[in-house]
């Protein structure tokens, strides 16, 4: 079966806000808590046992079947797309929120994203290559890479997961590669998230715009999570060949594929600003290789009152 494969690599929030708990919480209130845990962590090992012998649709119906509980999943497609028309950040609000400041950010993404489609690099696992030196200098500074490209893995997969879950979209599997794995260059990184076949309507060519919307989102956030922590897209050029391709295939003109981007470049943006410290959190996760249940768990214990 093929599965659409993301590597490495504005649906605005519309967030339900939930009653913050008071101070005193009393302590039947943590026993059911504490039920409530245990009950999803039982849900989620059969979510991986599922995955494990390839039974994708009932790991999705699991998931499905918990989305919105309170002993459930809370933030399983709790992101919610707003209108496609041409927006500027200026014109969305989050709760009130002035989010204006992130439109430089958005700017830069969608500039640094167009200039990789006209001037395609060879896919590497980043931007950044060793430095030439000799001795004990080089070495630090090899090291110092290495450690920066296995940063820049674990936030790029993470967001792709992310965004993807808050869409309401189980991923499958991924892998991100070991600090071993990058120094011998045996680098392959990526979250499998969608059936490719899925994404297709009945008439050739066509994607419905609900789904193409998340497809944008998805392939657009790896490069987003590492913008947001250093403010470049890293090695996302497999990402970029992947959604513009998408776009020439859906016969869309220069004019509309930048449209596009733009949107996902916005929602992805606005998604990954509110989650830093979920996506961080799930990154460090997924270097260690929890399954996808656990994953799911780190995710739900991240969110706060915004979901």
């Amino acid at each position: 079966m093929r599965t659409f494969e993301v590597h490495r690599s504005v649906l605005s929030l519309s967030l339900r806000r939930e009653p913050i708990p008071s101070a005193g919480t009393s302590s039947s209130t943590d026993a059911g808590d504490s039920v409530a845990l245990i009950r999803r962590h039982r849900e989620l090992r059969m979510v991986d046992k599922q995955l494990s012998k390839g039974n994708y649709k009932t790991a999705v119906k699991i998931v499905k079947r918990m989305e919105g509980k309170p002993d459930g999943l809370r933030g399983y497609g709790v992101a919610k797309k707003v209108t496609c028309r041409r927006l500027s950040l200026e014109e969305l609000e989050l709760h009130g929120e002035d989010i204006s400041h992130l439109q430089y950010m958005a700017d830069s993404i969608l500039s640094l994203i167009v200039k990789r489609i006209q001037y395609p690099l060879e896919e590497v696992s980043s931007s950044f290559s060793r430095n030439e030196g000799s001795g004990t200098v080089r070495r630090i500074n090899e090291g110092l890479i290495y450690e920066l490209n296995h940063f820049i893995y674990k936030q790029h997969e993470a967001g792709h997961f992310l965004v993807a879950y808050l869409l309401g979209v189980l991923p499958r599997e991924y892998e991100v590669p070991s600090m071993e794995a990058i120094q011998e260059k045996a680098m392959e990184g990526y979250v499998h998230i969608l059936n490719l076949q899925s994404l297709k309507s009945e008439n050739e060519h066509q994607f419905s715009s609900r789904t193409l919307n998340k497809f944008s989102c998805i392939v657009l956030a790896g490069l987003v999570a590492v913008y947001l922590k250093i403010g470049h897209i890293g090695g996302s050029q497999s990402d970029i060949d992947k959604l513009y391709s998408t776009f020439k295939w859906l016969g869309y003109s220069n004019t509309e594929a930048k449209a596009q981007m733009r949107w996902a470049v916005l929602n992805t943006l606005l998604i990954l600003h509110r989650y830093q410290v979920a996506t961080s959190r799930l990154a460090e996760a997924m270097a260690l290789g929890r399954s996808i249940g656990s994953c799911i768990g780190v995710i739900e214990d991240s969110l706060d009152k915004w979901v």
